[in-house]
């Protein structure tokens, strides 16, 4: 019996990136569990979430892909024949080509999302194929885009805070983060900011388990975050503990912004968030109490009706509040800016010049085109996950769409498909 041990890193778009150490017998994973001693990355802490150390049962299931697939049915009908790689290869790569010699580089839509490649593969080969085609950037508005807009209005160049500070933090702010569900290995460092004497207040509409374990849980109504942060910098204003020094040195903007949230009062503010006017006034105390005070800002926040103003307040509150400086300080949100920095440096420069497309918006063009055109899917489930479901479903009945589909398994969106091609799990 061939038994080995291969270290290796956990690929799935989560922010923990854990260490691993795979068992191989014979050929055969059997055991995946995280990575022990002083080269396994610290964050991972010697443990790993269920769903990675159960992938034996996704890379060994009978529902995996083993063969490219083409479509003998009508479209959406899931009936498909086995194909070699030759044959489904030199079909997309006919379909494509036709389509840019005929009808332009515009015609191919590649909507392209999270799959399980590693960092350097998933930022650069599919991405840099089509890119140097010169089609469409469909930007992935449909996630996280609006975070990412507020950051870089709020914090233009600056990098998310160390979690590995948040120890240090006297007050933590886990604002619209279910870090026990999708973080776990953000807990721990919690747990420890609590043991060293630190205050957790969680803003969540929702009990969640970090919710269940804070000091002050700030239940606010879905969608009230921009009026809930308006309402703290308009009574840290009133009270004078607004960081003058900080505003007039790094803060551009401050006075339009503080002019816009004095209208709201501890009174009215607690009306309109549907929490007790306790509750604000208690996160206002500790904000002018604490210097070291650190907001853990989480995707929850743009996923409701004024999401995009929800994420500019939070973030600019904490710009007006002077909090930055000091280990235990500043904001936690991505930290993949670094990785995407480093990773940039390993890769050819992309100089081409293209069109983006909303994510959002590509059911309706697909739905409504009568020229030819190609959609290409890799790592994403859009007829599942894409806004407006029937439209899209619509796009991918359209005799005019030839969709291509990258998978391990028949999703929704591979039965829609034209070619389906077979996807590697990171283990593969």
């Amino acid at each position: 019996m061939n038994v080995k041990v291969v270290r290796t890193a956990c690929t799935l778009d989560c922010p923990d990136a854990c260490s691993l150490d795979v068992t191989v017998t014979d050929g055969v994973i059997t055991d995946i569990d995280a990575a022990k001693g002083a080269d396994a990355s610290p964050f991972t802490d010697g443990f790993i979430c269920r769903k990675v150390q159960m992938s034996t049962k996704r890379i060994y299931s009978p529902e995996r892909i083993a063969t490219p697939l083409i479509r003998t049915g009508s479209k959406g009908s899931g009936e498909f024949r086995s194909a070699t790689w030759d044959e489904a290869l030199d079909l997309v790569a006919q379909r494509l080509s036709t389509s840019i010699a005929n009808h332009g580089v515009d015609s191919v839509f590649p909507y392209l999302y999270n799959s399980s490649s590693g960092i350097i593969e998933g930022q650069g080969s599919t991405v840099e194929l089509f890119a140097r085609l010169g089609c469409p950037d469909i930007e992935h508005t449909i996630c996280a885009f609006t975070f990412g807009e507020a950051w870089r209005q709020v914090f233009p160049g600056m990098d998310s805070a160390d979690p590995f500070t948040i120890p240090s933090a006297e007050v933590l702010f886990v604002w619209g983060a279910n870090s026990t569900a999708s973080n776990s290995h953000l807990p721990p460092l919690i747990n420890k900011c609590k043991e060293n004497g630190g205050i957790v207040v969680v803003v969540d509409p929702r009990r969640t388990g970090i919710a269940e374990r804070s000091d002050l849980h700030v239940s606010l109504l879905p969608g009230t975050d921009a009026v809930f942060a308006m309402t703290l910098v308009s009574e840290l204003s009133r009270r004078g503990a607004l960081d003058s020094a900080f505003i007039s040195q790094y803060v551009s903007g401050a006075d339009e912004f503080l002019h816009s949230c004095s209208s709201w009062s501890l009174e009215s503010g607690a009306e309109e968030c549907g929490v007790e006017a306790s509750v604000i006034s208690q996160c206002v105390d500790l904000l002018e109490k604490h210097s070291k005070a650190m907001l853990r800002i989480g995707w929850g926040v743009e996923r409701n009706i004024n999401g995009g103003s929800g994420m500019l307040a939070a973030l600019s509150l904490w710009a007006v509040a002077g909090k930055f400086g000091q280990e235990g300080s500043g904001v936690l949100a991505s930290t993949s800016r670094k990785s995407s920095e480093s990773v940039s440096a390993m890769l050819p420069s992309i100089d081409v010049s293209r069109n983006t497309i909303n994510m959002n918006h590509v059911g309706r063009l697909l739905q409504q085109t009568t020229t030819p055109k190609v959609l290409v899917v890799q790592g994403a489930n859009p007829v599942v996950t894409a806004n407006d479901q029937q439209t899209m479903v619509a796009a991918m009945r359209n005799e005019n769409v030839f969709t291509v589909v990258h998978e391990q398994v028949m999703t929704d969106t591979a039965r829609m498909a034209d070619v389906v091609l077979p996807a590697t799990t990171q283990f593969e």
